[in-house]
């Protein structure tokens, strides 16, 4: 007969080296699933998680739909508005003028020697006599549409002083963004996740469920499977883009082609279960204890353990909030220092993140594969696991300040490029992979940083943070009646400071690596506490002469 430490309620788990090989010395053949689940088991609150196979699987492919059909809502406006080279229409009377007479003599010149985009000359063409023309608006404008085909700019005339439409256009997406994410986030919190996700799933966005898989899976999976959501959706929503871009003429078939994957947001959501985690730790322990029965039948656990180890967890989780409300309250959320301090601080590396994506990305628009999006294409997947070796290794918060040190370091440098009037050729390809980094290291610190009660209105609140900061970034180059260069210079060295200070502050969040995944405020609050005592006691002991540790040996 096996030991009972290779069963789930083994306070001795094999060592994890000892399971990895074991699973890849049998892998799914002639190899006991169901011996192999409960071994990989941590007891008795891995109850919570159910092991690491199919239904976790399941959970991360919902989380990649989601994802995908977000990031493509998000970055649609890139191909579907793309710049079109435009010029003033001939007005009535001159439409026989040939197109390049026209643009050579009825078209003011700009500094840079091309045809003006918004004005013409009155009368339009050199008249006999030799007298000063006047420069007048344009009240129509005809377009170069052999590079893609039409867009919404060609088709509603979202050029020169109608622009200002299309700069309202991306605030709206952005504005509505920032409403709907505090309004998900405390959905999730109070109603459960699984809620929120599928009345997303019907609204085909609003929510982002990146925090489920982080819900439901180990410890030592957790980090991957979240990053795995977040980089597939990266690489897939870049890739489909250019796809669209390339092989379809008109913008309404792009349209369609990036409404495909949110119509698989519906059975993508409705598959999925509602985290055991948030219903226990908000008392709703027979919904709980359902979900992680039907999970562990997925994963093909020991159903017989479960009740007695369940119960275990509900009687523990009782005697140490016995004490405390069923609820959790925004005002005990802003009432905790703890959480405060680490909510500014994450909030203002999204702010500042999301502003320098827009601020760095050039303004053109994705019109078909160039060997930049090539570059960065091929290139994301080495980089993006070597970034999941570095989170996993090194830490996730001394990478996050390490990302947001060199973003600012690449501001000034675009800065200076900026105000030097010089085209970097391989400097955007570089900033669209740091950016592509900070985003997944922020997105795996926000979700793992803040207790489960309020995870949803901490990531919430994060993404607010990162539109409002686009929204600032759009605001400022679209709209600010300054020098367009002057503007962005001052933009960019802003952008570089406030990366500098919030990577630096973020030095003092706690490392999520290596402490446990906490339910309540109280208990980030002990957390933090512990956190706070080690760190004295260390610095005391390396500064100390006498260190207490040595006098014991000494004594003894």
């Amino acid at each position: 007969m096996k030991p009972r430490a290779a069963h789930l309620g083994s306070r001795h788990p094999e060592p994890l080296l000892l399971r990895q090989a074991s699973f890849f010395l049998y892998g799914l053949r002639g190899y006991d699933r169901r011996l192999h689940n409960l071994i990989g088991l941590q007891a008795p609150n891995s109850v919570l998680v159910f092991g690491n196979g199919p239904f976790q699987r399941r959970v991360l492919f919902g989380t990649l739909v989601c994802l995908l059909a977000t990031v493509l809502h998000h970055m649609a406006l890139l191909v579907l508005a793309r710049p079109v080279d435009h010029w003033c229409r001939p007005p009535p009377g001159y439409e026989h003028v040939p197109l390049q007479e026209w643009r050579n003599l009825s078209l003011p010149r700009r500094a840079d020697g091309g045809p003006d985009q918004c004005a013409r000359y009155e009368p339009p063409l050199p008249p006999p006599e030799d007298y000063n023309r006047t420069e007048v608006p344009c009240e129509a404008w005809d377009y170069d549409l052999s590079q893609g085909g039409p867009t919404i700019t060609s088709q509603w005339d979202l050029v020169c002083h109608r622009r200002r439409l299309m700069v309202g256009l991306m605030g709206t997406q952005l504005i509505g963004g920032a409403v709907a994410a505090p309004l998900a986030g405390l959905g999730a919190d109070v109603l459960g996740r699984r809620p929120v996700v599928c009345t997303a799933g019907r609204g085909l966005r609003v929510f982002r469920p990146g925090h489920l898989p982080g819900a439901v899976t180990p410890r030592d999976s957790r980090t991957g499977f979240v990053t795995l959501a977040l980089c597939a959706a990266a690489i897939l929503s870049s890739l489909w883009l250019a796809m669209a871009a390339r092989f379809t003429y008109s913008w309404a078939v792009v349209q369609a082609s990036i409404m495909l994957p949110a119509l698989l947001m519906a059975p993508a959501t409705y598959w999925m279960e509602e985290s055991p985690r948030w219903l226990t730790v908000t008392w709703k322990f027979a919904e709980a204890e359902q979900v992680v029965q039907r999970a562990a039948r997925v994963n093909g656990l020991n159903l017989c353990e479960l009740g007695p180890l369940f119960r275990e967890v509900v009687n523990n989780f009782k005697s140490r909030q016995r004490s405390l409300p069923l609820t959790c309250t925004v005002w005990a959320l802003v009432r905790s220092s703890h959480i405060r301090a680490r909510t500014i601080i994450v909030c203002g590396c999204w702010f500042f993140a999301f502003n320098a994506v827009v601020i760095l990305r050039p303004q053109t628009g994705l019109r078909d594969f160039t060997p930049s999006s090539a570059v960065v294409m091929y290139v994301t997947g080495p980089i993006l696991v070597t970034h999941y070796l570095f989170m996993k290794t090194w830490g996730r918060r001394r990478l996050l300040s390490l990302l947001m040190a060199l973003l600012s370091v690449l501001s000034i440098i675009m800065a200076v490029l900026t105000a030097a009037s010089v085209a970097p050729t391989l400097l955007p390809t570089g900033i669209a992979l740091v950016m592509i980094c900070v985003l997944v290291v922020l997105c795996v610190y926000t979700i793992e940083v803040f207790p489960t009660v309020v995870r949803g209105a901490g990531l919430a609140g994060a993404t607010l943070s990162g539109r409002l900061g686009a929204l600032v970034a759009v605001v400022v180059r679209n709209l600010v009646r300054i020098d367009v260069v002057q503007s962005d210079v001052v933009h960019l060295v802003v952008v570089s400071l406030g990366a500098l200070c919030f990577g630096l502050l973020a030095l003092r969040l706690p490392e999520t690596s290596v402490q446990r995944v906490t339910d309540t405020i109280q208990e980030a609050e002990e957390e933090e506490l512990i956190r706070v005592e080690s760190l004295f006691t260390i610095f005391i002991r390396t500064r100390s002469p006498h260190c207490p540790a040595k006098a014991s040996s000494e004594g003894s």
